[in-house]
C-alpha cells in the first residue's frame, strides 16, 4: 500500500505505511529502501542516505538501495561515491539496466569515457533497441575523438527513437563542428520542435544561422524575435535578495 501511495506522490501516507511496515518487522530491508526514497524525494538525504545504508546491513544483496545510493550520491554530486555505489548494484544484478546507464553517465562526467563506453555497450547487450543508451555510447565515442562512431551511435538512436531530442543536439553539434550549417539548423530546429524551452539549442540555431547563408536578416530578426518571446522573462524574474532589513544592521559601504 506504501508503494502506490509513493507512486502517486502523497509522500505522508507513504512514509507512514512504510514506518508501520518497519514497526511491525525491523529486518524488513524493503521497507527501509522504499522510506529512502521518500526522504530523497524531500530532498533530505542525509536521512534518505541513513536509511537506504540500513537496508543493505539488512540485506547486503538489495541491489535497488545501492542503486539508490549512487543516484543521491549523483545529485550531491559526490561522483566518486556514485560510481561505486552503481558498481555494487550491477555486480549484484548485472542486468540492472538503470544502474548501467546511471554509471556511464557518471563516467562521462568524470571525464572517463572509455569507461562510460562500456556500461553503455552493456546496456546494448542486453537492449539493443535502448536508444539512450545508444546517444550516450556515442557521446563517450566523441569524447574521444572516435567521430565515425559516434555519429553511427546518434544515427541509430534516431532510428530508435526520431524524437530523441539528445540525440539530434549532439548531431547538431558535430554538423557545425565540420561547417554543416544547414544540416545542424535542421536538428537543432527539429529539437526546438520537441522541446521549444530548450534556450540553449535556440541560441545555438541562431548563432548557425548567422554564420549560414540560408537565412536573410529579416529571418534572423524574427527567429531573435521567438527568442526574446519564449525565453528572456525567464531571465528577467527578479531575484531574490538576502540583505538583512533589521534597522539595528550596521551598514557596509562600497561593497
Amino acid at each position: 500500500q506504501g508503494n502506490r501511495f509513493f507512486a502517486v506522490g502523497d509522500l505522508e501516507r507513504a512514509e507512514q505505511c512504510f514506518l508501520l511496515a518497519i514497526a511491525a518487522n525491523p529486518q524488513l530491508a524493503g521497507a527501509y529502501n522504499n522510506l529512502g526514497l521518500v526522504h530523497k524525494e524531500r530532498k533530505n538525504f542525509k536521512e534518505a542516505e541513513q536509511c537506504l545504508k540500513k537496508a543493505i546491513s539488512i540485506n547486503g544483496e538489495m541491489a535497488n538501495a545501492y542503486y539508490n545510493l549512487g543516484i543521491i550520491s549523483a545529485d550531491c554530486n559526490q561522483l566518486n561515491d556514485a560510481i561505486d555505489y552503481c558498481s555494487n548494484a550491477v555486480a549484484i544484478e548485472p542486468s540492472f539496466i538503470d544502474a548501467l546507464l546511471l554509471l556511464g553517465h557518471v563516467y562521462l562526467q568524470t571525464k572517463q569515457p572509455e569507461e562510460a563506453a562500456i556500461n553503455f555497450q552493456k546496456i546494448i547487450a542486453l537492449k539493443p533497441d535502448h536508444a539512450k543508451a545508444h546517444n550516450n555510447l556515442g557521446v563517450a565515442f566523441k569524447s574521444q575523438g572516435i567521430l565515425n562512431s559516434a555519429i553511427a551511435c546518434f544515427n541509430k538512436a534516431l532510428a530508435l527513437d526520431p524524437d530523441c531530442a539528445e540525440a539530434h543536439a549532439n548531431m547538431g553539434i558535430i554538423h557545425q563542428d565540420q561547417g554543416k550549417l544547414n544540416e545542424a539548423i535542421i536538428c537543432y530546429q527539429k529539437i526546438l520542435e520537441l522541446k521549444p524551452n530548450f534556450a540553449g539549442t535556440h541560441s545555438d540555431l541562431i548563432f548557425a544561422m548567422d554564420l549560414a547563408a540560408c537565412a536573410d536578416l529579416q529571418t534572423l530578426h524574427e527567429e531573435r524575435k521567438r527568442w526574446d518571446k519564449t525565453h528572456a522573462m525567464h531571465l528577467l524574474q527578479p531575484l531574490e535578495h538576502l540583505n538583512d532589513q533589521a534597522p539595528e544592521r550596521r551598514l557596509r559601504i562600497g561593497y
